[in-house]
């Protein structure tokens, strides 16, 4: 084992220099023009600065050697930039998964917390919520991780995080089980991206429903039906963690296939338009969550409303984590006027011990400090 941990270091720096020789002899020709561009005192370091300038700005050899590394280190490392683990047949995943940030018990305290204080508040106002728990990609795919683990507390993170929302909250759904039943004979994550496949998301919303109906919500009933649209290749928001493009684009792995969907409210009535536009009824479900509900490719809000069979608001939000979108949707006019039967909180696993805003009760209202 040390050998192999000399010999890979070795092999990195040998590939390094060779790089930067490389793009020596690329560069080489082009400085008389860029320190003709730069002018400027020589003696006093000026060329010096601008030249570098220049180089920044414009040398199409930064972008090449930039590439050149990232070449490198992904054929022969099963390396990315950080923020990406490299796994096996083309398989990509979120560090974030393996590798928890700072203060991760102290972030993990404070968002239970948090989901907590929303829960008793919901219970408070009458609205029932359910809590569709995400677990990490790496948990369903743990055999194609290659080499990388998850540490000791990324590891135990999912158990302990349902375990303490469960005594505060019952209505906790596990989607742990059903997602790797999914992946037995399909895919429930993309291989190149952080997000669950439209089937994923399906399957997801159909056991929610089953979940709810347990609750006796008395939804209001309508008919859903979902049409695939069209399917493309498409690389994941993983594969910006390989900068191979353009020079080294046939090193990238293979595209995944989406399936694009649209879920439509059914009506005998072919004159009517079949999208969801009910006036002033009050919609009985709301969607909270982050772009595995807010991105419409992955078709999740649809997907509830046939399973559900009644109509869904979607207030979710790209780029917020869980808890943002929430605490905004409960301090809304939306909600203060016209709360829903039913809201359904979908949690990713992996947000739960990153920095988030935090609440409290403060004579009957959802208070929100920001985190510095």
């Amino acid at each position: 084992m040390k050998q192999h941990s000399k010999t890979v270091h070795i092999l990195y720096i040998s590939s390094f220099f060779l790089m930067l020789t490389a793009i020596g002899l690329v560069s080489a020709p082009k400085v008389p023009l860029y320190v003709s561009q730069a002018g400027g005192s020589l003696v006093k370091g000026e060329v010096a600065s601008e030249f570098e300038s220049l180089y920044d700005e414009g040398l199409p050899i930064r972008s090449f050697g930039m590439s050149l590394w990232a070449a490198v280190q992904y054929s022969l490392f099963k390396e990315g930039k950080s923020g990406v683990i490299i796994g096996n047949d083309d398989w990509l995943f979120s560090k974030e998964e393996f590798f928890a940030p700072e203060k991760p018990a102290y972030n993990l305290t404070r968002n239970l917390d948090t989901i907590s204080a929303v829960a008793k508040f919901l219970e408070q106002q009458g609205v029932a919520l359910a809590i569709a728990y995400v677990p990490a990609k790496v948990t369903i795919y743990k055999d194609k991780t290659a080499r990388q683990v998850p540490s000791l507390f990324m590891q135990s993170l999912y158990d302990d995080g349902l375990e303490y929302l469960a005594s505060r909250s019952p209505h906790v759904i596990d989607l742990t089980e059903p997602l790797s039943q999914l992946a037995q004979d399909s895919l429930a994550f993309f291989r190149t991206d952080t997000h669950w496949t439209p089937a994923g998301a399906s399957l997801a919303a159909k056991h929610i429903a089953q979940h709810v109906e347990n609750l006796e919500l008395d939804l209001p009933q309508k008919e859903y039906r979902t049409q695939t649209l069209k399917s493309e290749s498409f690389h994941g928001d993983l594969t910006r963690f390989l900068p191979l493009s353009p020079w080294f684009a046939s090193l990238m792995p293979k595209p995944d296939q989406l399936e694009t969907h649209a879920t439509r409210l059914f009506s005998d009535d072919e004159t009517q338009d079949n999208f969801d536009l009910f006036g002033d009824e009050n919609v009985p479900v709301v969607l909270v969550g982050t772009s595995y509900s807010a991105n419409p490719d992955w078709n999740f809000e649809g997907a509830l409303k046939q399973a559900l069979g009644c109509d869904v608001m979607n207030v979710a939000v790209e780029g917020k984590g869980p808890l943002d979108p929430m605490l905004s949707y409960l301090q809304s006019e939306d909600f203060s006027e016209a709360p829903p039967k039913l809201i359904v909180w979908e949690i990713p696993v992996r947000y739960l011990p990153t920095t988030s805003p935090a609440a409290y009760m403060n004579n009957g209202r959802l208070n929100v400090t920001q985190e510095g």
